[in-house]
């Protein structure tokens, strides 16, 4: 059994790795916004299909003349890149071509940071550098504008070696995306109660929930590769200690859990949709409290969704008002967990036999900026993932949170809220339902 679902799980992580590996390393939107905007020293209204072609050809390391044409024909020569004819070939087309697909994906999407989008912009591809009169204007955020959350220190936090995030998974997300990300939730409490005969009672809880990253990738690469460490505590220790009933544990109701691995995250243009989004993430778990050891596999995907709802973008943020100061984002992502034990553990209540999960995730965050550098941020997501191999039950988890996110100068943000949860922890394989107060970090 174990060798088949060993096999059914490499199959599952060679998929994330091949497509990370053979993604060509294109410009993406907000390196040739940046490009284009970069010493102006003001708003440009109306961003040039000239000033936006330069910046697309040099940003994918290329010039005029490698094109064959001058920088004065640029556009013409961009809006044929997608006929036969064209004199643009081989890898650079290629990658000029996934270039404007995605920048034209997240232009619809209202989606980069280094400019604000006025106007219907149309559907379908090819429209950037049509001949057709626009329909919409692009313009640059000003430069004098004071650092705000939805703008330069999201710029700023795109540029860090080190990421702290809730999961792994949220390591490598880049403009508003960034902003709902998950933070490394830090808690202690200690509480005194009077003993039945008088005496005073001291309990401590501490809890450690998150992980931390370092790219081990260039940061203009098409894809990010981190090697991380993810910490789970939850324990709680009374002074003086209560007396243990036979065969019971002092720390059998803790979570104390460590997974070392890498990170992989993923982007390519979709033709029509957007860009879509893989991830995959391979550590080895060490659970201290049931004393186990196991290779974890997971992987998640995120169609190239570009659906606008009433409520929120299904796969993107929207924001609901020209300032960006509320924004809602929508989420279906198929996920997948592997398990390949490799040491048993001490709970005879565990099975501990390999095991394949695969299914949706579902979710919905709301952010709402009060203040320049602060935010209030809403979230609710469900995940259901069935046994497909393995002698356990199917996962299952409700998350719920609420915080308050105040943003540094330096990039350094932290928050303070209220996070319930009911179902499987992903690292521990505990099923709990509890509902904390946290401090967090995000970097």
């Amino acid at each position: 059994m174990r060798g088949r679902v060993a096999a059914i799980g490499a199959f599952f992580a060679s998929l994330p790795l091949s497509a990370a590996f053979a993604a060509d390393e294109i410009a993406r939107p907000d390196q040739v916004f940046d490009r284009a905007c970069r010493g102006t020293g003001a708003q440009i209204e109306n961003l040039s299909q000239q000033r936006i072609a330069e910046a697309l050809v040099a940003e994918n390391g290329l010039l005029p003349s490698d094109l064959g044409t001058t920088s004065a024909s640029l556009p013409e020569m961009l809006r044929t890149i997608r006929l036969p004819s064209t004199t643009i070939e081989g890898t650079a087309r290629q990658r000029l071509l996934a270039s404007i697909t995605l920048t034209e994906a997240r232009i619809r999407e209202r989606n980069i940071e280094a400019i604000t989008v006025t106007g219907a912009v149309p559907d379908g591809i090819g429209y950037l550098f049509a001949d057709s009169p626009r329909t919409f204007t692009l313009a640059c955020v000003k430069s004098t504008v004071p650092a705000s959350i939805d703008t330069s220190l999201v710029s700023t936090l795109k540029k860090r070696r080190v990421a702290v995030r809730k999961k792994p998974e949220e390591f490598a997300l880049e403009g508003k995306s960034r902003k709902e990300a998950g933070s490394l939730a830090l808690g202690v409490e200690r509480v005194w109660t009077e003993a039945d005969d008088g005496s005073e009672e001291k309990t401590t809880t501490l809890k450690v929930d998150g992980a931390i990253g370092v790219l081990l990738t260039d940061f203009a690469s098409d894809f990010s590769l981190y090697g991380f460490a993810q910490y789970s505590l939850d324990k709680a220790r009374k002074i003086p200690a209560p007396v243990l009933a036979p065969g019971k544990r002092r720390d059998e109701d803790d979570t104390n859990v460590l997974a070392i691995g890498t990170a992989i995250d993923a982007y390519a243009a979709g033709a029509r949709s957007g860009s879509y989004w893989l991830t995959s993430q391979i550590s080895y778990v060490l659970d201290f409290v049931d004393d186990s050891e196991r290779f974890r596999i997971s992987g998640q995907f995120e169609p190239g969704w570009n659906i606008s709802l009433p409520f929120c973008n299904l796969g993107s943020a929207r924001f609901f008002d020209e300032k960006a100061t509320i924004g809602a984002r929508c989420l279906i992502r198929l996920d997948s967990e592997v398990g390949l034990w490799t040491r048993d553990g001490i709970d005879p209540e565990e099975t501990y036999e390999d095991f394949v999960a695969f299914g949706p995730r579902a979710g919905y965050e709301i952010f709402i900026a009060n203040g320049d550098k602060q935010e209030l941020l809403g979230s609710i997501a469900y995940r259901y993932l069935p046994v497909l191999a393995g002698e356990r039950d199917d996962f299952e988890r409700f998350d719920a949170s609420l915080k308050q996110r105040f943003w540094t100068v330096i990039g350094l943000g932290f928050d303070i809220g209220v996070n319930y949860v009911s179902g499987d922890n992903s690292l521990s394989l505990e099923d709990e339902k509890k509902l904390t107060f946290n401090f967090g970090l995000i970097y």
